[in-house]
């Protein structure tokens, strides 16, 4: 808790404070432009910062993987369609590299060996 922020905030009419063993998360100048810009919500005995989606950086998402069905011949619960492996693998190897993923189940390992055109050798 920081000493220096915990004070008495005033809005609409009504005084908040920032409850028992709490703080405010930003100063008394910064509430003062939080209250100035009217960014304040009031609830049940307590206030809110308004928050707008302009405020984070965000960008929409524009690589959905539509085409990653899952396995046409389902042998296991948790089995991956071969094409999301393949794009995990390009995701996270350069051209070039030599790729070796090893997959172990009860009884049995099976090595997978992608072939050129995926970028792995």
């Amino acid at each position: 808790m920081f000493a220096t922020q915990v004070y008495d905030v005033t809005w609409n009419g009504q005084t908040f404070k920032p409850g028992l063993g709490n703080s405010w998360k930003i100063n008394e100048a910064g509430m003062m432009r939080v209250k100035l810009a009217e960014r304040l919500v009031v609830g049940r005995n307590q206030i809110r910062f308004k928050r707008f989606g302009s405020d984070f950086a965000y960008s929409a998402i524009t690589n959905n993987w539509d085409d990653t069905g899952g396995p046409s011949e389902l042998l296991y619960v948790v089995q991956s369609a071969n094409r999301v492996i393949e794009r995990c693998i390009l995701m996270t190897t350069d051209s070039g590299d030599i790729c070796l993923a090893s997959i172990i189940f009860p009884g049995w390992r099976q090595l997978f060996f992608p072939d050129a055109s995926a970028g792995c050798y």
